[in-house]
């Protein structure tokens, strides 16, 4: 089985086929790490799930062809396409879950929907469900969320035809801001001239290559690897795959120095997780210097992370235009802990660290 993504998911048949031939070479599968990639090529949100597709995919494909794997131990990924749709999300989930040598190392639901649906099948099956950026705020208490990882801190095509209407009712879009899944290009591109000036919070990153992009082009896109346009690897959505990816991976790396460099379980993956620990010089290291603000997750932090800054559309280009921004904990923690605690009672189960 290659270290490249697989396209969407089989067919049953096909499925089974593939199975056999995989395990009739050993040698070559039980030395791979499985990550399922469920993704929304299709549909009515395909705007923002292709290019965070391609970039989820391309980071793994760097790691195996620049690294070969993680400490030797080569990523596998399929993609199973869910259009956005929670049940067909879920489908994708428990059709992949028990791929490669140790099952899946973490699923990342690509849509909040999924992922309050996955929660409790995860946690039986003890596969950490990671969610940047989305999916359910008080997770973010990993005392009682202990599979949940809404590291970084749901997005909608809608948002550019809430700018269209803005600009037909002369709406002042300086005025405008929106939170990070209202601020990528096709959020302001349909609405033309009229998206200038609009701002929108950006949790980690925004457009525009950096350091990481020459090896991505070194490694992957020269060599016709690559998984979009290479004119399109500095988006916002694109770059995100690539945090998103960056951020498993480096979860993958925490567990093995516990673990071994081997292929890991879901539990063991889920150890990486709480104990990720990424400084700024670690960033720059990775390549993702000025895109990133170190990471610490623990038991008691599932996020890891608690800063923005604001973007702004100049008609072109995504641009910088505030210093970081630090949330306020003295409202958002207590709020997070009374979900959290409600959560813990409803589903009558024992709270604490792992």
């Amino acid at each position: 089985m290659s270290g490249k993504p697989v396209g969407t998911a089989l067919a049953p048949p096909l499925c089974a086929i593939l199975a056999t031939i995989v395990f009739a070479a050993p040698a070559v599968a039980q030395n791979e790490q499985f990550i399922p990639a469920l993704v929304y090529r299709t549909g009515a949100y395909s705007p923002n799930g292709v290019p965070l597709a391609n970039g989820i995919a391309d980071y793994y494909k760097l790691i195996n062809a620049r690294d070969g794997g993680i400490n030797g131990v080569k990523i596998v990924t399929e993609e199973c396409e869910f259009s956005y749709a929670t049940d067909r999300g879920v489908e994708c989930y428990e059709r992949l879950k028990h791929n490669g040598p140790t099952g899946a190392a973490y699923v990342n639901p690509l849509s909040t929907g999924v992922t309050f649906a996955l929660t409790d099948r995860t946690t039986a099956d003890k596969i950490p469900v990671v969610s940047p950026g989305y999916g359910r705020s008080e997770s973010r208490d990993g005392s009682v969320f202990q599979w949940n990882f809404p590291l970084l801190g749901t997005w909608g095509v809608m948002n550019s035809t809430a700018i269209k209407e803005a600009v037909a009712v002369g709406y002042p879009r300086e005025k405008m801001y929106g939170v990070w899944w209202s601020g990528a290009e096709p959020d302001v591109r349909p609405a033309g001239d009229g998206a200038k000036g609009y701002n929108a919070v950006t949790l980690q990153h925004t457009s525009g290559r950096f350091k990481l992009h020459e090896d991505l082009k070194k490694y992957v896109y020269d060599k016709g690897q690559g998984s979009a346009q290479w004119e399109r690897t500095g988006e916002i959505l694109y770059v995100r795959g690539l945090i998103t990816s960056m951020l498993g991976v480096e979860a993958i790396r925490t567990a093995q120095a516990k673990f071994g460099n081997k292929p890991l379980t879901g539990e063991q993956v889920r150890w990486g997780y709480e104990n990720l620990d990424i400084s700024a010089d670690r960033i720059k290291q990775l390549g993702f210097e000025g895109v990133l603000r170190p990471i610490k997750v623990s038991c008691a932090d599932h996020e890891g992370a608690h800063t923005g800054r604001i973007q702004t559309w100049d008609g072109e280009n995504w641009k910088i235009t505030s210093d970081w921004y630090v949330s306020d904990d003295s409202v958002i923690a207590p709020m997070v802990k009374e979900a959290a605690a409600r959560y813990a009672t409803e589903k009558k189960i024992a709270t604490g660290c792992l």
